[in-house]
């Protein structure tokens, strides 16, 4: 057997007689620990992150949380996005997945049904009650009312830093904390992959909201026994007691010196609500945080827009409604008539929900590759099979994603794993091709520069989407062009520096149209011919394949078709895409020049283990500000800087004090894709005022 990725997990139990694990040839196993028999759950190998999957057979992780789907009759996972941080696992009832999404937090959780992400314990939450609060190694027991993990007071280090065990009680069914957390170690030694075992109690374990009526169980032996039931005393062969208070109750019944032991947890009583709406073609799906009875619901459409159908989901915390055709602008849902599942109903206030039909493209016939940013779920058709899928970006050089999830692609290339085959298929049997892509130049480019290239470097493209100079340009290669796809070369169309464009290209044999914001430039016949002489190659964003020619700028919003798109059709997929980076603002740059007054210890790759990535603190003083607000000259500003990208040490872990620079700043709390890094500060306590981090250089 091996691990999963870079830590010390490398099972999964899925009861009491077998196991799941990755084994040394990279595929996943079913192990019956009673015959020794296995058999492989997966048919493809992985070279280095080998799938885990849950009891259920259901779901998959490897060491860089994912959660995708595993389909048992194909024997594959259709891979889904991948979030930031590592040492995910599962409850053992499949429906959460768990994770630590950042260096040392927070803990987070995913309804593996929903999709809906949400926290546990912060990174140094103050419920832990130490000064312990960097947590990794998390583990839910067996029946999901205890979680355990691992923390320091800080300490990164995986093999030598002092971690201690730790153990909070959680809901089984929402893995809300319900109680402080308990030490279970203290050693200066690295104490870590906790997995407790909690022994049932004769009497049970009970949960729900007040007011709450449990029977409890006729303790072994029968007869009369003395009944505590926490909050009120009573005799007799079995026990029942409504709780009308929230809270935590230990139950015993008691015969002489025999005691059986029983605990009750009381929620307050409060009403459903809404965890969000998700829209599926014709489908509107409502989600709710706890079982739901919808059978008195009632729902309208503000447009006046009728429904075919209401009914509950089949997770049972859903309410579906159908409608005659998908939604084509926003809309506003009047719902109300819904409740939970408590012994004694609590009630939904009528709610509005808005339905904003944003999804990208507006049509996904025949799309093959889709990225829009890191934080979308960017599924595409799995050739391989019916379910959707996404294809990792693996991040090369300097390469990585912005406050907004764009790829920032100076000194650095993502490769899109896995993609080749999505694509070559069908665009090859079709002979039809469209890209879209959003594209903010940094700067104008000297030479060839690849944005988007599916090839396998310089001298054999099928496509390149590239910068030259000015322009922006097209290599496009069929069966009137040769073999290495590099002529003939098509211009579209100049762009400027900081500007962002959103460029669509499509081709049929021998008809190139090309679209800039949603609008038709030219069509051209410079191109002729199919797509017969296409071979298997790489996805590429950002330089050649192979490394070579980087450009520098931003990419967003990339997809791929086997088809050529009609005017109209792209015109709506810019509407689309404008109106998500409308949403999602500016954030106002400080840019100065400032001399280096102290930094902090710099990282080591070795120090951040498993991680390859690594920011580090440094304390600048201003001496000039040349555009923004928010500070003065003199005043001293602490700046996050990438110390290690990819593994590599970069110029900001070894500047010295008194250097000077010009800087390009925000707000470090704008920049939530930071959250998963290893952040080094080793400088004294600082005054109250801003952090920032440094977006250039």
């Amino acid at each position: 057997a091996r691990t999963y990725g870079w830590g010390n997990r490398a099972a999964v139990w899925r009861d009491d007689g077998s196991l799941i694990y990755v084994g040394g040839d990279g595929r996943t196993y079913l192990l019956d620990l009673g015959t020794g028999d296995r058999r492989p759950l997966t048919t493809e190998a992985r070279d280095e992150l080998g799938w885990l999957l849950d009891p259920t057979l259901s779901w998959a992780t490897h060491a860089a949380p994912s959660f995708s789907p595993y389909d048992r009759q194909a024997g594959a996972v259709a891979e889904r996005r991948i979030f930031g941080g590592c040492e995910p696992y599962f409850s053992s009832d499949g429906r959460w997945g768990y994770w630590i999404a950042g260096a040392g937090g927070p803990l987070d959780r995913i309804d593996l049904a929903t999709r809906r992400v949400s926290t546990i314990l912060r990174k140094n939450d103050p419920r832990l009650g130490t000064d312990k609060g960097y947590m990794y190694y998390p583990m839910l027991s067996r029946d999901r009312t205890l979680l355990a993990f691992g923390a320091s007071g800080g300490e990164h280090d995986h093999f030598r830093a002092d971690y201690d065990i730790f153990s909070v009680p959680v809901d089984p069914d929402s893995l809300e904390v319900l109680g402080p957390a308990v030490r279970l170690t203290d050693h200066p030694a690295t104490d870590r992959y906790p997995d407790l075992y909690r022994p049932a109690l004769a009497l049970g374990r009970h949960l729900g909201e007040a007011p709450l009526t449990v029977r409890f169980p006729v303790p072994p032996g029968g007869g009369s026994w003395e009944w505590s039931y926490g909050a009120a005393q009573g005799t007799g062969r079995g026990g029942r007691h409504t709780y009308r208070r929230p809270g935590a109750y230990l139950v015993e019944a008691r015969r002489g010196d025999r005691v059986f032991e029983g605990q009750v947890t009381v929620r307050p009583a409060r009403p459903p609500r809404v965890a969000g709406v998700d829209l599926r073609g014709r489908e509107i799906v409502v989600h709710f945080d706890e079982p739901v009875a919808v059978d008195g619901a009632r729902a309208s459409l503000a447009s006046g827009g009728t429904t075919e159908s209401l009914g509950p989901g089949e997770d049972g915390r859903s309410l579906v409604l159908r409608l005659p055709a998908p939604l084509e602008a926003p809309d506003t849902l009047a719902l109300s008539g819904v409740a939970d599942r408590a012994q004694e109903p609590n009630s939904m206030e009528p709610q509005e929900l808005a339905l904003n039909p944003s999804g990208w493209p507006a049509d996904r016939e025949a799309l093959v590759y889709l990225w829009r940013t890191s934080e979308d779920p960017n599924l595409a058709p799995d050739p391989g099979g019916g379910k959707e899928r996404t294809y990792p970006l693996k991040a090369y050089g300097e390469a990585r994603f912005d406050r907004r999830g764009a790829m920032v692609l100076t000194r650095g290339a993502f490769v899109a794993e896995g993609a080749g085959t999505a694509i070559l298929d069908p665009v090859k049997s079709i002979n039809e091709l469209s890209v879209l892509a959003t594209v903010t130049p940094a700067a104008v480019s000297e030479g060839f520069r690849p944005i988007v290239t599916f090839s396998r470097g310089s001298r054999q493209r099928n496509v390149t989407l590239a910068q030259q100079g000015k322009d922006l340009v097209l290599r496009l290669r069929t069966g009137e062009t040769g073999d290495n796809g590099d002529r003939p070369q098509v211009s579209l169309f100049e762009v400027v520096p900081g500007e962002a464009v959103q460029v669509a290209v499509t081709y049929a044999p021998g008809r190139l149209s090309i679209y800039r914001n949603g609008e038709l430039v030219r069509t051209s016949d410079q191109i002729q011919g199919d797509f017969f002489r296409w071979k298997p190659m790489f996805l590429v964003f950002g330089e050649e394949a192979g490394g070579g020619d980087d450009w520098a700028g931003t990419l967003e919003g990339v997809a791929i078709f086997a088809r050529a798109l009609d005017a109209a059709e792209v015109a709506e997929s810019t509407r689309r895409e404008r109106r998500r980076r409308d949403a999602a603002g500016e954030v106002p740059q400080l840019v100065v020049r400032a001399r280096l007054g102290a930094a902090s210890q710099a990282p080591s790759l070795d120090q951040i283990s498993p991680y390859r990535q690594a920011l580090t603190v440094l304390e600048w003083q201003v001496q000039e500000v040349l555009e923004g607000r928010g500070t003065d000259t003199g005043a001293r500003l602490r700046v996050a800087h990438w110390a290690i990208r990819d593994g590599e040490t970069l110029p900001a872990a070894r500047w010295r004090p008194g250097e000077e620079r010009r800087l390009v700043l925000e707000p470090f709390d704008a920049n939530p894709q930071l959250e998963p890094y290893f952040l080094s500060d080793t400088l004294p306590p600082p005054a109250p005022g801003p952090f920032f981090f440094a977006v250039a250089p």
